[in-house]
Parts: C-alpha cells; structure tokens; sequence
C-alpha cells in the first residue's frame, strides 16, 4: 500500500482534537524503527479516534532530525535527555487527551483490526484495569499470551515459542501482568496508580509492577487475543551503540519487586483493593499568593536531598506561598506523587517547570545546588534569593548579590562565618531539617544495627564496606547480631556495580539491603532497630541520622561529619573516628543496662523533635519576614 494510501486511511481515524486513545511511543536513537512503527499504526488503526505521541528521549541529533523529517499523522515531545523507559512514558502520557492510553514499544508493527479488541474489553469487562494484546515474534512464532509470576517474581511468558493458533492461547483470560511493550489502560487509572514508578529505572519490571498497582486497585489485567501484534524485542535495549548498560538489571529490579509485593507473589491476593495514593492536583491555579520557586539539579528520588527538597515546600506552602519546583528538564508530576508517597509527604498543589521555561518573576527563590547557567538566569527573576550550602566547597560560588545562605550544619555554618568576616559575604543562616517522626517504640532488638543512605560510591556515601568489616569483626567476637542497610540507588551501572560489591562482601554475615523499599518496610526496619551507624563523609543533610534518633535509635556517627545533627557522645548518641572505635562503642551499647539504655534514646528522641515540620516552618517564616 502506498504512503499515500496509507496516510487516506488514517485520516478518518486519526483525531489529534477528540481522541478515544492516545498511542504513546518512545524513541531513543531508532528513529527509522519509530516512524515504521507509526506507518503500521497509520494502516492497522480504526474503529476508534486516535493520536499519537511520540516522545523523543534524547536521541541523537541526526536521529532526531530524521524522526521530525517523517510527516506522518503523530505529536512528538523532545526531551533533552534520556528519562529512561518508565519516566519518558509517564511524561507522554501527560499530553494524552484520550480516555485511554495505550504505551507501545517503537519496535512493534501492529497487526489489521489489533486496536478493537484491545479497548472493547474495558466495555465488557467493568473490572477490567490494563489489557494486553498477543505478542507474535517477526518469523511468526508466540512471544507471549500474557504473563504469570512466580513467588520469586519470576515472570513466566505463557505460550513462549508455542504457535500462536494453538486454542490455548486463544481465548481471554485473566493474567498477572502483560508487557508494557503494548499495554492499554484508561488514563484516569494509569494517574491514579501514579504510573510507571521511578524505583526501577532505567528499564525491568516497571510494567509488571504497574499491573500489580493496578490489582490492587481490585481491578485485573486481562490477556486479549483478539489483539495481535508483532513484537522485535530488545531493539533499542539491546543496541550496543547506545552505551547502555543493564548488567544485573533484571535480578535487581526482580528483588525491588519482591520487597514490594511479597504477599500477593505469595498468596496471588492483594492485601487490600483500594489504591496506596491518589494524585493531587499538581497545577497551581492563578492566584494572589506570593510565589517562591524552589531550584534543585538533583535527582528526585526517595533519597535525603528530595526529602529536604519537599519539607521546603511544605513549609512555604503553609506560609501561603505559591510554590514552583524548578529542575534542569521537564520532570513528571506522577514521579513527584511516587517520591511524596515513599517519602511520606503529603504533596500541595504546586507547578513544575523546566529552568527554561521558568520566565516569570517571583518573589522568593531557593536554589539547592552550586551556581549554574541556569541558576544564574533565573536568580535574576527572583526579589529574594537562598542558596543552600551543604559543603564548604560550595562557598567559592558564592557572591554578594545573594542576600542569604542557608545552611543545615552548624559547624558548617561557623566555618562559613569565619571565611566572611574578610568576603563580605552573606551571612549563614541555621536551620535544622524536618524529619517525620518515627513511632518510638521500646521493644526492639538490642542488637539490630540500622544504616541509611545512597549506594552510590562516592565521598557522601554511607562507606558501606566500612561497615560490613566493622560488623564482620563484631560477629567474630561472638555477637548475635543484624545489620540493615537502607538507602536508594541511581540508575547507572557504577552504582549497581558498587552495590553488588556491597552484597558480595557481606554475603556469608547476617547484613539485610533494603534497596528503594516501600515507607511501611523503612518505617517498620527503623522502628525494629536500636543502633543507628553513619560511617560517611558527608550526611548532606543528615535527615536520615534524625530520622532514626526520632524512632528511638541511638546513633554512632563518624567524627566531624559536615552536616551531622547535634549528637552528644553520651547523652543522646556517640561519634567514632577508626573501625576500632565504632565497635568498642556498639559493644558498649550491647552491653550496657535497660535503663542507661532508655536514657540515651530518650534523649536522642528529645534532639529529634527538635528538628519538627512545625519548628522548620517557623525558622523559613522568620526568614522570611
């Protein structure tokens, strides 16, 4: 069939006003597979109104040039960068007008009559929450008829290798989950689960994972024959040109979804049929508020820096403040209601804007990283501007025309102060993090140790070696002890390489990795331990030290950390400079009596409330004022 003719059918079809469905794919370096795939999509589709989105996800320039060149029916959206699988999509779906969104793979060509079928269950099937079509390899054999999982979250592809006319794999049922490689959902739902969720970037699991949130709405994901579509697989994945590396991906992401879903792989039944979260509204409506925008380069996650990041909005929004988050590039509200769920915060009503598009004045700026090109631009914007300074090096870009700094650490301020009695720089401004308080509870192990922080291997790390040869040397002298380690990890290989290390080390010891684990198990590993150790450098901001102080643990922090909260060798915690040290005091704590126990954490729960959601507004109001 000729281009022409494919483009005549597609017009009847095609509403990029009025959508039944809005198609989203991702492109990232395939631009040919992408705008084929758009081809058969312009030929297969009919019966229902559609568009289609195409989200460029950093591709290359001359890939992306020859993906705007093709003048096929479809929208595209550029990103800047790669947002890896499960972001991309949820930013794609953001422009989805239909009341369904299906998220296809660029490597799929879609059979005749494959859309009908895919939609109509959700009309005959009232629990019907995601559906999945047949999967049909390029030489004609079966790739899946849905999907099963095992205790071990093991996926089992029904029908792999089979013939795809067998009967078996020719009639509807209910299954596990279906491949994101085309999925359909209605949109209100694919929100209301907060879509694909950030914990398993860059790539494995996020699609078994949406349909377990979405089972645990009581809605079932159906496996559709009727619907048929060929599937390449692993084309843009498996491109050793795109540098990507997923080595130990699958088995890591496997083991994020077992800590997550352990009793439905158990019992094949959620614990509960309603939803974990519902989105909030993240659009601001226009108003007479005063607007404050807060400026951070970081990742957010469920990690130190965006739990500080959203304790400053919750403060300026119960101060009346309008609140913008500002990133580097576009960021999706669904990952902004995942972090606040796994972080516990409630999320207010806020805008978020990529740093370009950031054009108008505010009164209040916050900016949590270094200067920038950006920061620089939009500090201009601003009547009042406060740089967060969480490491000494961070003062050399410092200048007089930033009225204030604000700083978590004491020690980190006094040092700053000393620099600008000669700078004539701004001065430092003190305020202590806000934590979430933990449940103090009493009964809790004695010898359970609790650590918490990113698995990354850098200076701000949590040295995480260190403490496994700490521990290894308190096993050998014949303690009965735990160690748990709790903390996020980014998506690039080195940091996977360097938690695999971790786990090798610690392999023959009773130490537990607790990797972007659900609140319920963080809360319920703080609450079940009574030492809490920090061994790195640099705490940022030391919410997690707090965090645990709050539920009762007695903390053991090294020395002169930047950033530490006020730990008071024997009154409310400890501090250790050598591996010697660290072990003498966790001894001493193992040995000491109930009621000198019961002291320290009252007293280290005591510092802990100091460091309140209602005490940290306080502070920002009196800086504010």
């Amino acid at each position: 069939m000729s281009t022409d003719s494919i483009s005549s059918r597609a017009d009847i079809w095609y509403d990029a006003t009025r959508p039944e469905v809005s198609i989203v794919i991702l492109n990232w370096n395939k631009a040919q597979l992408t705008i084929n795939c758009v081809k058969s999509l312009m030929e297969h589709t009919h019966g229902a109104r559609y568009e289609i989105i195409v989200v460029d996800n950093g591709s290359r320039a001359e890939e992306y040039a020859l993906l705007c060149a093709f003048e096929g029916p479809h929208r595209v959206l550029r990103l800047a960068v790669n947002r890896f699988f499960g972001e991309g999509n949820n930013l794609g779906s953001e422009m989805a007008k239909g009341e369904f969104v299906v998220f296809m793979n660029n490597d799929v060509t879609v059979n005749p009559d494959w859309l009908g079928p895919l939609i109509e269950i959700f009309r005959v099937e009232p629990l019907c929450g995601a559906a999945g079509p047949k999967f049909v390899y390029p030489h004609g054999v079966l790739q899946e008829a849905g999907a099963l999982l095992d205790e071990q979250g093991d996926a089992v592809q029904i029908g792999k290798f089979q013939d795809p006319s067998d009967p078996r794999f020719n009639r509807m049922r209910v299954v596990d989950y279906v491949s994101a490689a085309c999925v359909a959902m209605r949109k209100k739902v694919f929100d209301r689960v907060l879509g694909f969720d950030f914990i398993y970037e860059p790539a494995y699991y996020e699609d078994v994972d949406l349909c377990l949130k979405v089972g645990a709405l009581g809605l079932k994901t159906f496996y559709v024959p009727q619907s048929c579509i060929v599937h390449h697989e692993n084309a843009t994945t498996g491109d050793p040109s795109n540098g990507l590396d997923l080595s130990g991906l699958v088995a890591l992401n496997r083991a994020k979804l077992v800590d997550r879903w352990a009793h439905f792989l158990r019992t094949g039944r959620h614990l509960e049929a309603t939803p974990s979260a519902t989105a909030p509204n993240l659009t601001a409506a226009e108003d007479t508020r005063l607007s404050a925008a807060i400026y951070t380069a970081r990742r957010i996650d469920n990690g130190e820096a965006s739990r500080f990041l959203f304790s400053i909005v919750f403060a300026l929004h119960a101060l009346g403040y309008r609140i913008s988050i500002v990133t580097p590039e576009r960021i999706s509200p669904l990952r902004i209601n995942q972090v606040g769920e796994a972080l516990g915060f409630p999320i207010p009503p806020l805008q978020l804007l990529p740093a370009a598009q950031m054009h108008s004045p505010v009164e209040v700026l916050v900016t949590l990283d270094g200067a920038s090109e950006q920061t620089e631009v939009i500090r201009r914007l601003a009547r009042k501007c406060y740089r967060f300074v969480d490491s000494v090096a961070d003062m050399s870009f410092v200048d007089n025309s930033e009225r204030l700094i604000v700083s978590a650490s004491r020690a980190l301020a006094m040092f700053v102060d000393e620099i600008d009695i000669e700078a004539g720089a701004a001065r430092v401004h003190v305020i202590k993090p806000a934590v979430i308080p933990g449940r103090f509870t009493v009964e809790r192990s004695r010898m359970t140790i609790i650590s918490a922080g990113p698995f990354t291997d850098d200076a701000a790390s949590s040295h995480h070696s260190f403490m496994i040869e700490a521990f290894r040397s308190l096993v050998k002298r014949g303690y009965h002890a735990e160690l748990h380690f709790v903390g996020s990890m980014p998506p690039d290989s080195a940091s996977r390489r360097y938690f695999a290390e971790c786990r090798a080390l610690a392999a023959d010891l009773p130490v537990h990795f607790h990797l972007d684990s659900p609140q319920a198990i963080r809360r319920a590993v703080l609450e079940g331990a009574s030492i809490y150790w920090h061994a790195g450098e640099d705490s940022r901001f030391g919410l997690n030290v707090i965090e645990a102080m709050s539920s009762g643990a007695i903390p053991i922090v090294r020395r002169d950390t930047l950033n530490s909260p006020d730990v008071a060798a024997g009154v409310n915690g400890f501090s250790f400079s050598t591996e010697a040290e660290l072990c003498g005091l966790s001894e001493q704590l193992f040995n000491a009596s109930d009621d000198a126990i019961a002291q320290l954490r009252t007293e280290a729960r005591a510092e802990a409330d100091r460091h309140s959601m209602q005490a940290f507004t306080q502070a920002w109001q009196a800086l504010l004022a």
